[in-house]
């Protein structure tokens, strides 16, 4: 499987141009950094002009922008986060090179060697206008976080959101391969060393430092358990995309049945969030889908609750076309865990303060007892048991 670096194929470029909603940047600065009570553990990711084709955004945990909303974002969340690519150097709309998709300017990474090149001499791209960046040279990670900084501080957001965080370049690069790192290991060497140095300064900063990152490896996820584990150290928050999907056709959902496919290690993808959770770092979770996909939106973000610790993290829902993805049937909050999993038949069930999850990963349908009283999210009353067809859940009310 390639890597995780579907979020920055979105869109060329954020939006252009600050959008401030009459917001002063210099008066949110405290309100920016504060982080009030987890609510429903949801985020939302706005990139290019989607961030004007929604709004509600105080009701997220968690706001991901481009550049061009982040005076907009400040104020919006409890944390609101600029995108960045890790090793993505592109051109900066303006003198200040924070301003842009990458922490480091095209202009800047020419006129030092920071731009990657094959065994032939050419700059590797990661697309038309998006070069590869020495990730793992000492003064690139310096001038990236430096740059960053100062344009976090700048206009109070909270932190960053550092895409394309892989193990392997070739996903990156459409298959070239830099001459200074020609293996796998060499490149997640180098990749690494870019967080470990990045992430400690802006985390001692103050700043969060979210990744979205991943690696291949057995189809039970065991290779990107590893690789956020060596990662986690030195980053506020890990992201798993395409949670619970397959990402070369994102209307197949996972499911509970790993001898049968690679598809069936839905217990594997549970587990990337257990790991960032047991190392004191928040998960995101990703899924893509359709404003109206009511089945792929709970059964995500009920197998998402079946393991979250009732912390920090979130589940994120997002659309393709940029379209508000806000719906009650995964927004809607249910409280904190009372406890953990426990398997009922095929199913999988777990008690929240105010309500509960019941999630079928089998290939069969499931009938599940559960406790009376229960609401449905639209506020009918929940029938016991509840029927599930194959692959589906159910969240409810209390």
């Amino acid at each position: 499987m390639l890597a995780a670096c579907t979020l920055a194929s979105i869109v060329a470029l954020p939006a252009q141009g600050a959008r401030s909603e009459g917001i002063a940047a210099g008066s949110t600065a405290r309100l920016a950094r504060t982080r009030p009570a987890q609510r429903a553990a949801i985020g939302v990711l706005r990139l290019g002009d989607s961030y004007h084709l929604a709004g509600g955004y105080n009701r997220y945990d968690y706001l991901i922008v481009g550049y061009g909303d982040l005076r907009a974002a400040s104020v919006r969340s409890a944390t609101s986060l600029i995108y960045k690519g890790a090793a993505d150097v592109t051109e900066s709309p303006s003198s200040d090179p924070g301003r842009g998709v990458s922490g480091v300017s095209r202009k800047e990474a020419a006129a030092n060697g920071w731009l990657l090149k094959d065994a032939a001499g050419n700059p590797l791209q990661i697309g038309s206008n998006d070069w590869l960046g020495d990730v793992g040279s000492a003064a690139f990670q310096m001038r990236w976080a430096t740059n960053v900084s100062r344009y976090l501080h700048a206009h109070h957001i909270r932190g960053v959101f550092i895409d394309n965080v892989a193990c392997s370049v070739a996903g990156l690069t459409h298959g070239g391969i830099p001459a200074k790192y020609p293996t796998d290991a060499a490149w997640a060497n180098a990749q690494a060393s870019f967080i470990a140095s990045v992430g400690r300064d802006l985390r001692k900063q103050g700043l969060y430092v979210a990744v979205n990152a991943y690696c291949g490896g057995p189809d039970n996820g065991s290779g990107n358990d590893a690789w956020w584990a060596r990662l986690a150290p030195n980053v506020s928050g890990l992201m798993v995309e395409d949670f619970e999907q397959n990402p070369n056709d994102e209307s197949q959902l996972y499911f509970d049945a790993p001898a049968a496919s690679w598809m069936g290690n839905w217990r594997g993808k549970l587990n990337v969030i257990r790991v960032a959770q047991r190392l004191g770092r928040d998960a995101l979770a990703l899924t893509w889908g359709d404003r109206g996909d009511t089945a792929k939106m709970t059964y995500a973000r009920a197998s998402f609750l079946l393991v979250w610790n009732g912390k920090g993290g979130a589940f994120f829902y997002n659309t393709r076309d940029g379209s508000d993805p806000w719906n009650p049937m995964w927004t809607t909050s249910i409280g904190v865990p009372r406890g953990g999993l426990r398997q009922v038949g095929p199913a999988y069930v777990r008690s929240y303060s105010a309500g509960y999850v019941v999630v079928n990963p089998s290939q069969s349908p499931a009938s599940v007892q559960i406790p009376g009283g229960l609401k449905t999210l639209s506020g009918g009353p929940a029938s016991s048991p509840v029927a599930l067809a194959p692959v589906s859940a159910a969240i409810f009310r209390r």
